[in-house]
């Protein structure tokens, strides 16, 4: 993980309540201490069972689990989600459940509502090796060990706006939110409503912003939910934010808790 400097109007956070999974440490199961199955890290689904029949999974997405400590996050083949893990023993259970809401294929919205439903199904936990397995009466899922992700770099690196946070709340976007912060000290971003510029300076994950501009709105006007947008990039860039880098994505924090969630573009 790299820290350089940090992550919008919102819509509530979709909360699901999760089943607890029981992890089996039999022969050839990893564990940690006290016997519990070890999720630590970033597993990506490659096979899945429920009652409906096998998951198909599209070669264009990716379903994915990221335990770190009491937290848990991952991809749902179209939105977000985010959780809270509690370790017993061998109990493992995943509480507040919660994503984001953007809209996909409609077989893409399929898979994740059959992906979440067999995970707040599931049991029983077991790791062999690279590989995880989740199941229950009528659920299986596997996991695999996925590759550490190489930190983007904070500048330089064209990122993509996906999300917009408030509090616990988390937001999709309209298209057009961009952001570049240029080796020369200056950074522009573009909202989905017009443009944004000025200058910043990054120390240890804390990036102060100076000459701030925020570019006349287009002449055409833009969507109410464009607006918003717009309004909400403008809170967290101006007066500088906290900046998070893991792997391909960064959230940028405001000091008054608004964040925007990007991806390496």
């Amino acid at each position: 993980m790299a820290t350089a400097g940090a992550r919008s109007p919102a819509v509530a956070l979709a909360t699901l309540a999760l089943a607890a999974l029981v992890g089996c440490g039999g022969a050839g199961t990893t564990v940690a201490d006290g016997g519990s199955p070890d999720l630590e890290g970033g597993w990506q689904l490659v096979s899945g069972q429920d009652a409906e029949g096998t998951l198909d999974l599209p070669a264009d997405r990716v379903v994915t689990l990221v335990v770190k400590g009491a937290d848990a996050s991952g991809t749902s083949a179209c939105n977000l989600y985010g959780a809270t893990v509690a370790v017993d023993g061998r109990s493992v259970s995943f509480r507040q459940i919660g994503g984001t809401e953007m809209a996909c294929e409609p077989q893409v919205m399929e898979l994740e509502r059959r992906y979440l439903a067999a995970l707040s199904a599931t049991d029983l936990g077991e790791r062999s090796g690279d590989l995880l397995t989740l199941s229950g009466a009528q659920t299986t899922l596997v996991f695999e060990r996925d590759a550490p992700a190489v930190d983007a770099d904070l500048v330089g690196t064209p990122w993509v706006l996906e999300s917009l946070v408030d509090g616990q709340s988390v937001s999709s976007t309209v298209p057009g939110g961009r952001l570049v912060l240029r080796e020369d000290g200056t950074f522009v971003a573009s909202t989905g409503c017009g443009d944004l510029l000025g200058s910043f300076q990054a120390d240890d994950g804390t990036v102060t912003v100076s000459g701030f501009v925020d570019e006349p709105v287009p002449a055409e006007p833009c969507s109410e939910q464009a607006t918003a947008q717009r309004e909400h990039v403008v809170d967290v860039l101006r007066d500088g934010f906290e900046a998070r880098v893991d792997g391909d994505r960064l959230t940028l924090t405001s000091a008054q808790g608004l964040g925007l969630g990007f991806r390496a573009g």
